[in-house]
Formats: structure tokens, sequence, C-alpha cells
């Protein structure tokens, strides 16, 4: 279970406590839609938290990696057509 919440998502990435970076989306073609949520704790490193941002409405959702990427397709503003 996470720590946080959507709303506080928001405000730590604005405030430049998370930060935010691309998806490989050579992995799933879904991720140039998303960038990762992470916190930076250090120089070279960081701590991802199981958030996305959508790039299209700046929603923030969660996911699960172990159980794949098919909620995210169904996000807000999303139309299933990621060809």
């Amino acid at each position: 279970m996470s720590e946080y919440g959507s709303i506080d998502i928001k405000r730590k990435i604005k405030d430049n406590v998370l930060k935010t970076e691309p998806k490989d989306v050579s992995k799933n073609p879904l991720w140039q839609n998303f960038v990762a949520i992470f916190e930076g704790v250090g120089d070279d490193k960081k701590v991802v938290i199981s958030f996305v941002a959508c790039i299209k409405c700046s929603s923030v959702l969660s996911y699960d990696s172990a159980k794949g990427t098919g909620l995210l397709m169904n996000g807000p503003g999303f139309t299933n057509n990621f060809n």
C-alpha cells in the first residue's frame, strides 16, 4: 500500500519533491502516454513509486507492474488506440 494519494503526488511534483521521467516505450507503446514518478534520494539514486502521470490529461494513476498495464488504457481522457 502506498503512502501517497493522487492529490498529494500532484502537489509534490509541483513542489519538485517528486520527479517525473519518460517510461521505456520499447517494452510497451502505451508508455509513450505516461511519465514515471519517482523520489530522488541521492545523486544518481531514485525510488520509483507505483504511480504514473498521464501526459494527455495530467491524471495521476496507480499501477502494479506485476498485473500489467490494462487498467492504464482505461484512464481518463484515453481512447484505446495505441497503434
